[in-house]
């Protein structure tokens, strides 16, 4: 597996890892069952700043295929903190991918300021509840339906996790 930082010229390749979710991953993720990532979406995820707005991709050695991605997103509010996302490909889920990506991200937030992440989910994704909370963070239920969660980095342990 390769992982990398996502590229301005990677919007194609998002839009056809997108294409790999099933529905529920998709609804899972996004919180929508929409069938596609648009052309302004896989732009707006793939043309990044790398400091405020920071992203990795995973392929499979000698492919182009994006089997999973984690960014984080600062808050301008809060600059310490930033929204947490993670997406990996069904074929890919549960083999320890995720967690990968998470502490990779981790140590790039922490070089840039980033002390805590954020994060909303549902609350019957059992995978990112269980992410989350293998990586020290903490998950309350908001509603009946949606969880939200936060890793307070200075917790966390480096790569090892």
């Amino acid at each position: 597996m390769c992982v990398r930082p996502v590229r301005a010229d990677d919007a194609d390749d998002l839009q056809d890892g997108f294409a790999l979710l099933s529905e529920l991953s998709r609804y899972r993720r996004f919180h929508t069952g929409t069938p596609a990532l648009s052309d302004r979406v896989a732009r707006y995820l793939a043309e990044i700043d790398h400091v405020d707005h920071q992203a990795l991709v995973a392929t499979p050695v000698g492919s182009p295929a994006i089997v999973g991605v984690v960014r984080f997103i600062r808050l301008r509010v809060r600059p310490d903190e930033a929204e947490l996302s993670i997406t990996v490909a069904d074929d890919w889920q549960r083999a320890g991918l995720g967690t990968c990506l998470l502490h990779l991200l981790i140590e790039r937030a922490r070089a840039v300021g980033v002390r805590r992440f954020t994060l909303e989910m549902l609350a019957d994704n059992e995978g990112i509840l269980a992410l989350v909370r293998a990586a020290g963070g903490v998950v309350q239920p908001t509603d009946s339906t949606i969880a939200s969660g936060h890793i307070d980095l200075d917790a966390t342990q480096g790569t090892s996790g």
